[in-house]
């Protein structure tokens, strides 16, 4: 059961070391994993937009970030499409541009459930692409 509503969440390398830690707010205590990364990505991009920073991964994407500092200037927030940075995360799961973890196993599809409760960890691991290929 899920008393406090908070999933710890952990980003991690390939190799396993975590990189960043923090909580996040869960709306029940069984999601898909498309609502966890949802979450995240809406997370992050509120974060972000008011300008505060982590220093785990970023599930949205930079370079639209980017584009819109060059374009707005420094000293103004960006304004973000949510639900493009969103759609862009659920197509980063699919092609295995980062992996899932919950509780110690592998989720693969973004339509499956995990019940969360007050001992769960999910952990987030970015994988890089090769130079070259």
């Amino acid at each position: 059961m899920l008393t406090d509503n908070l999933l710890r969440i952990r980003d991690v390398s390939a190799m396993g070391q975590m990189m960043h830690e923090f909580f996040l707010p869960m709306p029940e205590a069984e999601i898909s994993v498309r609502q966890l990364i949802e979450v995240r990505v809406r997370a992050e991009v509120h974060d972000y937009m008011q300008g505060r920073k982590h220093s785990g991964y970023d599930l949205f994407d930079v370079d639209e970030v980017e584009k819109i500092l060059n374009r707005h200037g420094v000293g103004q927030p960006p304004q973000l499409d949510v639900e493009k940075q969103v759609s862009r995360a659920l197509s980063g799961f699919k092609a295995n541009r980062f992996f899932v973890i919950v509780n110690d196993r592998q989720v693969t599809s973004l339509d499956q459930t995990v019940a969360i409760s007050d001992a769960s960890e999910v952990s987030f691991m970015q994988l890089l692409p090769l130079v070259g290929g």
